[in-house]
């Protein structure tokens, strides 16, 4: 009886440590999956960084008078193009009053903008 219970006790010890070293390897593994985690997201975070950087530092360049005056003609250009588009699809009944006024507000915003460059050129070639 003492043999069996001895081999009882055995077992069962075996089997509760042999769980627990289990569990503690697990643990370790998951620590290690998180610590390469968080070191991955600090990598990505610092690329990030450095990418907003370069790509700052390659778009930053002044424009000269001429390029400019292509993208206020471009401006414009879109700015009639839309308003034409615009009030033939009011007058055909496809846009409701509302819709005519938020449009026509944001063309305003727009040629109050193209005015405001065309003023800017006029200036600097004055100079």
């Amino acid at each position: 009886m003492k043999k069996l219970f001895l081999i009882i006790l055995v077992v069962a010890f075996t089997a509760i440590s042999s769980t627990v070293v289990g569990q503690v390897k697990v643990n370790e593994q998951k620590k290690q999956e998180n610590v390469q985690k968080q070191e991955q997201k600090q990598e990505q975070k610092e690329n990030v960084e450095i990418g907003k950087n370069d790509s700052f530092q390659e778009t930053t360049r002044c424009l000269n008078i001429d390029e400019i005056e292509v993208h206020i003609d471009t401006m414009k250009f879109y700015y009639e193009r839309s308003k034409k588009y615009i009030e033939e699809n009011y007058k055909a009944g496809k846009m409701s009053k509302e819709e005519y006024d938020v449009h026509i507000s944001r063309l305003a915003i727009t040629k109050e903008i193209i005015e405001k460059a065309e003023r800017q050129i006029e200036a600097v070639n004055e100079k």
